[in-house]
């Protein structure tokens, strides 16, 4: 039951996309794919907790296979400020907003305020219409980002991603397992 997202084309092209741009263990990007490979004035708006946001433009798109993924290594870019710096070097929260037309906010894909936590993979992307953020990362499995007791015998898992899932043992790499 459920789906996987990203479709596993999706997934191939980002993750292709990542290994071309070879980025250090001490890098923190962010890939931005839309399958219509059209990039023309979107960026994004990032900021940390408690802190203003900044514009930060997407570099050139890197281009696997004639499909193009657009990226911002935070890393390495002069838009970044400090207090985002300090994020990445604590494996913080990075909270962004993926818009379109600069400051006019002419429109933001998928439209609510994203966030991720570097401490799940310095290699994060976000699919174009999805709210959903995930490790850019091939041998990645989706992070448990909240747990919520519904009651003493049910409990509700946010996962960073949508994914597959059963309650019987099987292969999707999660364990349903009550320790008493």
């Amino acid at each position: 039951p459920g789906t996987i997202e990203p479709t596993p084309e999706e997934a191939k092209i980002v993750i292709a996309a990542r290994e071309k741009l070879a980025p250090t263990d001490e890098d923190a990007v962010l890939f931005y794919y839309r399958p219509d490979g059209n990039y023309d004035d979107w960026d994004i708006w990032v900021w940390a907790d408690g802190a203003d946001g900044i514009a930060v433009h997407f570099a050139e798109p890197i281009d696997v296979d004639g499909k193009k993924v657009a990226y911002v290594n935070f890393n390495n870019n002069s838009e970044v400020s400090s207090a985002i710096s300090d994020i990445l070097n604590s494996n913080g929260k990075v909270n962004f907003i993926v818009r379109k037309g600069g400051d006019t906010w002419a429109s933001k894909d998928p439209g609510p305020d994203q966030s991720w936590q570097l401490s799940y993979g310095r290699y994060f992307a976000v699919i174009s219409g999805s709210s959903n953020v995930w490790v850019a990362d091939a041998n990645a499995k989706p992070q448990i980002t909240s747990a919520t007791m519904i009651s003493p015998l049910e409990m509700k898992l946010t996962l960073s991603c949508k994914y597959a899932i059963k309650a019987i043992p099987s292969d999707n790499g999660f364990k349903v397992k009550a320790d008493d």
